[in-house]
């Protein structure tokens, strides 16, 4: 898949539960059509993937995906 210019290759684990989440959201909506945009299972499958589809490949080296001293200061930016 091609987004802003970046293949996005996803593994077989993380589409799979992506599709659970997916299924789960689109329950919460047949279930609660006026309400279901606070089901945490929607707002879960919104924000992730407008960070998969949109944030993170409209720009990848942004300070805010930077994990800081997350791995230790020797590999910190």
């Amino acid at each position: 898949m091609l987004r802003h210019g970046w293949t996005l290759l996803f593994h077989e684990g993380v589409t799979l539960q992506l599709r659970k989440l997916q299924e789960a959201a689109a329950r919460a909506e047949q279930n609660d059509l006026q309400g279901f945009e606070s089901n945490a299972n929607v707002k879960l499958f919104w924000a992730l993937s407008h960070l998969i589809m949109e944030a993170v490949p409209t720009d990848p080296g942004s300070d805010e995906f930077r994990q800081g001293n997350t791995l230790g200061t020797a590999y910190r930016h």
